[in-house]
């Protein structure tokens, strides 16, 4: 039977089907959900902003004390899913996230998935009117068919410093931000940890991705750190903590297979969409470990290390190297890493016979492990060691382009400054935000070293003083790897700036020297065992 036509609607639907693809029926978007009052009477549930030829999405996000999501996370996540390329049946792309900005609740130390489902929703869910309604049972049931449940709480029990954790086993409707454990950036008002910006909106887009079905590997096999899997969802890439300048996305494309047990260079991971973007691969070794290093889409990749691009049957582990990645088992090197696109596999929302069965599975099924702050702490000393590692293979004799060594500390850079404490929320309740969209630190290019093509074994060798020991004029690598480790960001940042600065000065006297031989004898640069 079809509806009748109205403003909304340029043809006539049929009130029983979902027309966008987003799992809300027509006649959900067009009358509202359906719902009886205490007295027998039908009521509708209105959903905002609610179009049948558009995809739609709806999230209430409640908060507790010292922890309302900073100012511009909610609008930066609606940006990234308006942007997002799926089409939709009135001829547009994108989908219109709808978030409502909702109660404070009282703090709680430690909060559980378990205890979100059990106990916070059904005690918070809906905004105070709806809660006070005579019929608020069957209206908050029938908004909990559209809405997905979010909650910013301190931290999860365990004491993991564990960043999130969704509905398992997925997919889910229900959520949790946990940024407020030690560790974690602070609140410049408050002194509470709650995240920065950059990780409470990759928190929140990849948690909600697991409400979506979608798994560490993107599909079913969960292989986390995939080079291939350019996603939120890939612990590579839910914080700019190892790439900087990641996009906040789920993968537009399913790159590639990569076969760790014959790569090829040359063929590297495939045209990511959108065109170019950046990877990490590695660390690779036992002991000694090579690098980890950055891999543009669309080129050929250096997967073992050697300084060329050309290589076959390459085997090397290049996703098993970083904290909580690699394959699952004893599969190591042997393993196959699968491609994803994300956006053509969501699901939008559960059904309520569905969620109801998963209410049960949840009660026996652990939570999934998500990125805790020592992973973001060890990031950074594995982004560092990948530094270490070009001036070691330099100094040794191997090429080492100058670019890309000046790409690793630019990104380092970058990297450190997306965990910089954001702003708080200045509105503590905000219905559908859509601004304060946060401006992302990206990488620039350094025109000063554009013409110096690689990193020579003497500049290599005087950026490391020998023994971690610094002489005037020279840059203590040792010691920036402590302030890594201790958490002293901006001082790490400086002496991450003058460590360039010192290599484009030093490779510059060198090509200087190079091409005017004859001027060598003003050289008057000072370093600790220049060979």
């Amino acid at each position: 039977m079809e509806t009748d036509c109205n403003m909304y609607i340029c043809k006539c639907l049929s009130p029983n089907r979902a027309d966008a693809g987003d799992g809300l029926l027509n006649s959900w978007k067009v009358d509202g959900i359906p719902y009886m009052d205490i007295d027998g009477a039908l009521h509708h549930y209105k959903l905002p902003n609610a179009d049948p030829r558009h995809k739609n999405l709806y999230i209430e996000v409640d908060y507790m004390q010292k922890h309302i999501p900073a100012l511009g996370v909610l609008g930066t996540v609606k940006k990234a899913f308006a942007n997002a390329p799926v089409s939709n049946p009135d001829g547009t792309t994108g989908i219109n996230l709808y978030t409502t900005l909702d109660d404070q609740i009282p703090l709680n130390a430690t909060t559980s998935i378990s205890s979100l489902d059990n106990i916070i929703k059904p005690k918070w869910f809906g905004n105070a009117t709806e809660r006070a309604d005579p019929n608020h049972v069957n209206l908050l049931a029938a908004k909990a068919l559209a809405f997905h449940y979010a909650l910013f709480a301190k931290q999860q029990p365990g004491g993991s410093g564990s960043s999130g954790v969704a509905d398992t086993p997925f997919p889910g409707m229900n959520f949790l931000v946990t940024l407020g454990a030690p560790g974690w950036p602070t609140d410049p008002t408050t002194g509470e940890p709650v995240g920065s910006l950059d990780q409470q909106t990759g928190t929140f887009m990849h948690e909600l991705g697991h409400n979506f079905g979608l798994t560490h590997g993107g599909g079913n096999d969960a292989i986390n750190c995939k080079p291939n899997y350019l996603s939120i969802m890939n612990y590579l890439f839910q914080f700019p903590m190892f790439v900087a300048n990641r996009p906040l996305d789920y993968s537009r494309s399913a790159l590639p297979t990569l076969d760790k047990q014959n790569l090829n260079e040359s063929n590297g991971i495939g045209q990511s969409t959108p065109p170019g973007l950046t990877t990490i691969y590695g660390p690779v070794g036992i002991g000694v470990r090579e690098g980890p290093l950055f891999a543009t889409a669309g080129s050929p990749v250096d997967w073992n290390f050697n300084g060329k691009f050309n290589d076959t049957d390459v085997k090397s582990d290049i996703n098993a190297g970083l904290d909580n990645c690699g394959t699952p088992g004893p599969g190591g090197v042997n393993g196959v890493l699968n491609g994803f696109n994300d956006w053509s596999a969501i699901t939008y929302i559960v059904p309520l016979q569905q969620a109801q069965q998963l209410k049960i599975a949840q009660q026996t099924s652990p939570p999934e492990k998500e990125l805790t702050i020592n992973d973001v702490r060890q990031s950074r000393i594995d982004l560092f060691d990948g530094i270490i590692d070009a001036i070691d293979r330099a100094a040794s004799g191997q090429k080492v382009a100058f670019n890309e060594f000046a790409f690793e500390i630019q990104n380092l850079i970058a990297a450190l400054k997306t965990e910089e404490p954001s702003p708080t929320n200045a509105s503590p309740v905000a219905t559908n935000i859509d601004n304060n969209t946060a401006a992302r630190t990206t990488i620039t290019n350094i025109s000063s070293v554009a013409k110096i093509s690689s990193l020579s074994p003497a500049v290599a060798k005087s950026l490391k003083p020998a023994g971690g020991a610094s002489e005037s004029g020279s840059i203590d690598t040792t010691h920036i790897a402590q302030l890594l480790k201790t958490d002293q960001l901006p001082a790490a940042i400086g002496e991450l700036s003058n460590l360039l600065d010192h290599a484009i000065m030093l490779s510059s006297h060198q090509s200087h020297d190079q091409k005017h031989p004859q001027h060598q004898h003003h050289k008057q640069i000072k370093c600790v065992d220049c060979g």
